[in-house]
């Protein structure tokens, strides 16, 4: 990292020229992965993390509450699990952010071994699981249900057990990892597998590792919370949907769904506890659309495609070519949609004016002032202008002065709890405030040059994808307020990257940020993770990710001497609170912002900031 310098490159700006440039990028779980930078044009960069550890362990009546491990090809560790070849065996998979301690893994292998004696494996695969990006855990799922399927040949070459006699039972990504399992099984067909509320997310199209009821000889799904965490259109050959398949009673207000994502399990273990007594279900024939809103589907005038129409979770349609059975990522067409941008002015602080690309109008008379600074927020996902960046921002630059102040409201897309439809919706938001840009510029007299864009989270990665399609000149400035980090683990072509304005400064306060630099300068407020005020760990990551606004406006409106940074010469230094304290300080924030300090730097709020914990 280099900070206060420019080199006599093209421009004065700063350049360097090599072959190819690697970066140690760490998950979650403190791995490192070594990742090609230079590869700008792949969608995903080069992951150098060859494997991932699954562990297994046997439960048995002997060994209720302490599983054996048994290691693939290792005859002696099979004998000594107490395995029993004339007991049934059923195999259990948990899902993302889990491991062998999880719910499922407690209430399973019980409920099986207290109605008779079988063989309960848990298969451990929180090497991949236990990992915040979710995106990062989901392509693992092919190793591991690979390596499953090499524990069931395992198991019937030294036990003679036929992987017709034996259950797979996977929750939520762990049902995929048994259906990738069931199809690579050498030894013979699989017998049985249970699907409990299969994970949604980046498998609500067909894709060739997504679970379907070809793989086995029998598949049941029980779909729990399906449309949101769970996949709600029927998998197996039988599909229950307790309650309706979608939310559960007893959970309560369950914005995330996490409650109804597990019931399942629950329910499951119920059943083989009391025989299934009170599960009896009225099979129906069809999921109706008008109740689903998910199955709809039509061919288009040439016959050739096929489209479903889906539902977000406003009621929007979405038009989805579902003939792309080959593509990862399906194309999807938003019937509806509307960005808007809002002009808020010293003048009129508590009145947001309206700015229509191409109304000239519309600018003349939202009271917009050349002569004054401009900056435009963006924010992030599920948020809207009525947003706390919307509110403590022009706030804080009215305190400080007269500014035209652009809210650029998305709300319509990113008001969504379907992250990763979201995700993939940001590159037409980033050209259409392009577009904004050229407008101001070609009729409002305000050069790129000058402008500040400002993005919380997915609107940070927004903001340099406008910066990369303004055609009247190259954006001044980007703030990027804890740039989102699911998502963009490695380089996409719509992440933010210093290279697309003349200078990035990015601020990172929370693990759902990117922790790695990303900005010609950027700042790590107590470290980057944990927020005064907020919690620790993963039930503060939310307070954290938004402190990053009341941080930031603070050094707006307060002493910027109480955001004087000290550099460090790397992230590992960072991370140590090795930075050099006889070195030249930075201060963080501010207006204007200091555009000729680069690099890593650290500091410590002194004060508990407000904002919700």
């Amino acid at each position: 990292m280099v900070m206060c310098r420019r080199s006599n490159g093209r421009d004065g700006r700063f350049s360097k020229i090599v072959d190819h440039e690697f970066a140690l990028i760490p998950d979650i779980n403190g791995n490192f992965f070594q990742i090609n930078v230079t590869q700008r044009e792949l969608e995903y960069a080069t992951m150098r993390k060859t494997d991932y550890q699954v562990d297994f362990y046997v439960f048995t009546k002997c060994y209720p509450d302490s599983g054996k491990p048994v290691i693939v090809g290792d005859v002696t560790s099979l004998n000594n699990s107490n395995f029993d070849p004339k007991n049934p065996t059923r195999i259990i998979v948990h899902g993302w952010m889990s491991n062998k301690n999880s719910f499922i893994n407690e209430v399973l292998p019980k409920a099986y071994l207290e109605k008779g004696d079988f063989n309960v494996i848990v298969v451990d695969w929180s090497d991949a699981a236990e990992n915040y990006d979710y995106f990062a855990a989901r392509k693992a799922i092919g190793k591991i249900g690979r390596k499953i399927a090499k524990l069931i040949d395992f198991l019937n070459s030294h036990a003679k057990t036929d992987p017709r006699t034996v259950y797979l039972i996977g929750h939520s990504l762990g049902a995929h990892v048994c259906g990738v399992a069931a199809k690579h099984i050498k030894s013979g067909r699989l017998g049985l597998l249970i699907a409990l509320d299969a994970a949604m997310p980046l498998f609500s199209t067909y894709h060739s590792d997504r679970l379907t009821n070809s793989v086995a000889d029998y598949v049941l799904s029980i779909h729990t919370n399906g449309g949101f965490k769970g996949i709600l259109e029927p998998i197996g050959h039988a599909a229950f949907y307790p309650n309706g398949g979608k939310t559960q009673p007893g959970c309560g207000l369950d914005l995330f769904y996490v409650c109804a994502h597990r019931r399942c399990v629950e329910y499951f273990a119920e059943s083989i506890a009391h025989g299934n007594i009170g599960f009896i279900s009225n099979k129906c024939s069809v999921l109706k659309f008008s109740e689903t809103m998910d199955f709809h589907v039509a061919n288009d005038s040439s016959g050739n495609e096929l489209f479903n129409f889906l539902a977000d979770s406003n009621g929007k349609f979405y038009r989805l070519n579902v003939s792309q059975r080959e593509l990862q990522s399906p194309t999807v067409y938003k019937t509806a949609d509307s960005i808007e941008f809002l002009l808020v002015t010293r003048n009129y602080p508590n009145e947001m004016r309206p700015i229509v690309i191409g109304d000239v109008q519309s600018l003349c008379s939202s009271n917009f002032n050349p002569e004054h600074p401009t900056k435009i927020l963006v924010h992030g996902w599920i948020a809207n202008r009525s947003s706390p960046i919307n509110h403590i921002l022009p706030q804080s630059y009215h305190q400080r002065g007269e500014y035209n102040i652009v809210v650029m409201d998305w709300g319509d897309i990113a008001w969504n709890y379907d992250y990763i439809t979201v995700r993939r919706s940001i590159g037409k938001v980033g050209r259409q405030l392009a577009k904004f840009i050229d407008f101001l510029y070609s009729y409002g007299g305000a050069h790129p040059s000058g402008l500040y864009l400002i993005g919380h989270s997915l609107g940070a990665h927004i903001c340099g994808i406008a910066a990369k399609h303004v055609r009247s000149g190259r954006v001044g400035v980007i703030i990027a307020l804890d740039a989102a980090g699911p998502l963009f683990s490695t380089y996409h072509q719509d992440r933010l990257t210093k290279s697309v304005a003349e200078y990035v400064q990015s601020i990172h306060t929370s693990s759902m940020g990117i922790f790695e630099p990303i900005g010609h300068a950027s700042f790590y407020p107590n470290g980057g993770k944990d927020q005064s005020g907020c919690k620790t760990g993963f039930g503060g990551m939310g307070c954290s990710h938004n402190k990053v606004l009341n941080i930031f406006g603070e050094t707006l409106t307060g002493e910027l001497v109480n955001f004087m940074s000290r550099r460090c010469g790397s992230l590992r230094d960072l991370n140590s609170r090795k930075c050099l304290s006889n070195e030249e300080g930075a201060y963080m924030g501010g207006d204007p912002v200091n555009t000729q300090c680069w690099g890593i730097f650290y500091l410590k709020t002194k004060d508990p900031l407000e904002g919700s914990t």
